[in-house]
């Protein structure tokens, strides 16, 4: 066996640590808790402020402890509050270090900032987060101002020639805000739906050349919606492009997506390059911006 990186052996200091998670999204719990799983950390996730108080009130208590912003309902700072009152009455041992994890335009007052590790911003990057892990694992001071990872805008030459109008059908807000900031980055428009049954209206109302196309998004998932739109618009030949996007990068799920007509396929979390990449592909019989 080689000896590790520089990078891993940094990383080695998580084996073992217990981190709690908590996300209200299925999708983003199973991602994070596959990354620090491979870095040999005890990971425990759960969906609400509730569930997370209980487990906080085990026996062994957790080192790391992440908290989604925006949880179904419910502010990530409810858990933080919690804490203060497990803590009041004897049931919270060891406090563990508490970052958030929020969208780049996440902004927070000081005297809540002060409470926390510092801000994590989403769609995680497996290698920045990892130094962020240790950081707070540590103890290293962090600047309360600064976040413990920031994912900039790309900045990527725009090399196409084409300026499209593209619909994100995404029901995360975080990816949302991601995906506008890389087209913009790419020079081109975009508008975002949060529903599925909400995609043929947006059409409908406007021209849009590429449907970015989560599969798994609530009302109506991608493939119902997707074979609407067809339905509706390849009567008369005009339909935009279709890009699914999935977090079930299997085999078999290119096909299926390509079978339920659309026309190419990208996994998440999403790269500006891949982007860049299958846009610069697409074949829209709308029209194309100038």
């Amino acid at each position: 066996m080689s000896a590790p990186s520089p990078r891993d052996a940094e990383l080695l200091g998580l084996a073992g640590r217990r981190l709690l998670i908590v996300d209200d999204n299925l999708t983003s719990r199973r991602v994070l808790g596959d990354i620090v799983e491979r870095w040999d950390m005890r990971v425990t996730a759960c969906a609400t402020v509730e569930e997370a108080g209980e487990l906080l009130q085990q026996p062994e208590p957790f080192e790391l402890l992440l908290i989604d912003h925006g949880l179904d309902g419910e502010d990530g700072f409810e858990l933080v509050h919690r804490m203060d009152e497990l803590a009041k009455i004897g049931k919270l041992g060891r406090a563990p270090a508490v970052a958030m994890m929020a969208p780049l335009t996440y902004q927070l007052e000081s005297e809540r900032m002060a409470r926390l590790k510092g801000i994590v911003n989403k769609p995680i990057r497996p290698r920045l987060w990892g130094r962020a892990l240790v950081a707070m694992e540590s103890g290293i001071p962090e600047d309360a101002s600064r976040p413990l990872m920031r994912v900039e805008p790309p900045k990527v030459p725009v090399k196409s020639v084409r300026r499209l109008r593209v619909l994100v059908a995404e029901d995360n807000l975080v990816n949302q805000e991601l995906m506008r900031l890389m087209l913009k980055s790419l020079g081109h428009e975009s508008m975002t739906v949060d529903d599925g049954a909400q995609v043929l209206p947006a059409l409908r109302n406007d021209n849009f050349d590429v449907v970015l196309m989560d599969v798994q998004i609530p009302g109506m998932d991608g493939f119902e919606a997707t074979k609407v739109l067809r339905e509706h618009f390849e009567r008369d030949g005009r339909s935009p492009w279709v890009v699914a996007v999935t977090a079930n990068a299997m085999a078999g799920d290119r096909e299926r997506c390509l079978e339920a007509g659309m026309n190419a396929y990208i996994s998440k979390p999403v790269e500006v390059r891949q982007l860049e990449e299958v846009l610069a592909r697409a074949k829209p019989s709308f029209r194309v911006l100038s």
